[in-house]
């Protein structure tokens, strides 16, 4: 066993980097599948309604909405690792602090999408 594991506790920031390794493999997922439209697209019309109409299921739209999830607070993760970078925000409160800000703005953004989605009639139930 590791050291480390006995004198390590576990904490938000260590919780937001576990979260930003998650989110990223599930972004390539999202690529994988954006991939897959393009080439339903390529194929022609008929392989294309297909894809939609598995896309447009309601387990299609939980598949996209956790994809954009994904994506958006891996976003977050990102600039907050930009912040970082610069030397600001490592005190204990602020690296808290500036962590449930990124998992906000991911959210916040998420839901922005998919009201901006609906709202504009490019998805619905």
């Amino acid at each position: 066993m590791s050291p480390h594991l006995q004198i390590w506790r576990f904490h938000f920031t260590m919780f937001s980097s576990i979260m930003h390794r998650i989110t990223g493999s599930a972004a390539v997922g999202g690529v994988v599948l954006i991939a897959a439209w393009l080439v339903c697209l390529a194929l022609g019309r008929e392989t294309y309604t297909v894809f939609l109409q598995y896309a447009s299921t309601p387990l299609g739209l939980l598949v996209w909405f956790g994809l954009s999830l994904a994506g958006f607070v891996h976003l977050g993760g990102g600039l907050r690792h930009l912040i970082w970078d610069t030397g600001a925000s490592f005190e204990l409160k602020k690296a808290n602090a500036l962590t449930a800000w990124t998992f906000a703005l991911g959210i916040i953004l998420t839901l922005a999408f998919w009201a901006v989605l609906f709202a504009t009639g490019k998805v619905s139930l």
